[in-house]
C-alpha cells in the first residue's frame, strides 16, 4: 500500500521515478561542468559581464533535478555542488560572480534542504544519502577556505535524516 501511495504521489507531481544511475549522475555532472566552463576562453572582464549566462544554465539544471524523487534530486544536486566546488581555481570571474553572498551556493543548499524535507524515511536508501553526504563533505572542505560554508547545514540535515533511519 505504501509503495502504491509513493508511486501515485510522484506521478501526480510529475516527478520522474527513474532510479539513480551512474549515467544520470554523469549527465548532470557533465552539464554542470559545461555550464560553468562555457566562458573559459573569454577575458576576465568578458567573463564578468557574461556570468549571468552561467547562472541561468545552472538554475535550469537545478530546476531539472526537481523532476526526480527527493533522494535522487539530492544526489544530483550534490553532484552539481561537486562540480561547482572544483571550479574555484579554474574559472576566475565566473566563480566570483556565482559565489557572492546569497549566490548560487545558497540557492543550491536551499534546494537540497527542500529535497531532504520531502524525503519519506520509510522509502529511502541510506546508501544514497551517505554518498550524497560524502560528496558534500568534500565540497564543504574545498569551499570553506573561501568563506563558503552553507553546505554544512545540508550535511547536518543529512546526518539527522540518517539518524532517523536507525
Amino acid at each position: 500500500f505504501t509503495t502504491l501511495l509513493y508511486t501515485i504521489k510522484f506521478e501526480n507531481l510529475g516527478m520522474n521515478r527513474t532510479q539513480l544511475s551512474d549515467s544520470l549522475l554523469k549527465s548532470f555532472g557533465s552539464r554542470a561542468y559545461h555550464a560553468i566552463h562555457q566562458l573559459d576562453r573569454l577575458r576576465p572582464s568578458q567573463q564578468f559581464e557574461m556570468v549571468f549566462r552561467v547562472s541561468s544554465d545552472l538554475d535550469q539544471l537545478v530546476k531539472d533535478a526537481r523532476g526526480y524523487d527527493p533522494v535522487t534530486q539530492l544526489s544530483l544536486l550534490s553532484r552539481i555542488a561537486g562540480v561547482y566546488s572544483h571550479s574555484v581555481e579554474e574559472t576566475g570571474e565566473v566563480f566570483k560572480g556565482l559565489s557572492g553572498p546569497g549566490g548560487f551556493q545558497s540557492d543550491l543548499c536551499e534546494e537540497m534542504l527542500e529535497a531532504l524535507k520531502a524525503i519519506n524515511v520509510s522509502n529511502i536508501s541510506a546508501e544514497q544519502l551517505k554518498n550524497a553526504k560524502s560528496q558534500l563533505e568534500r565540497v564543504h572542505s574545498r569551499l570553506t577556505p573561501y568563506c563558503i560554508d552553507e553546505f554544512e547545514e545540508v550535511i547536518d540535515s543529512i546526518d539527522n535524516t540518517l539518524n532517523n533511519l536507525a
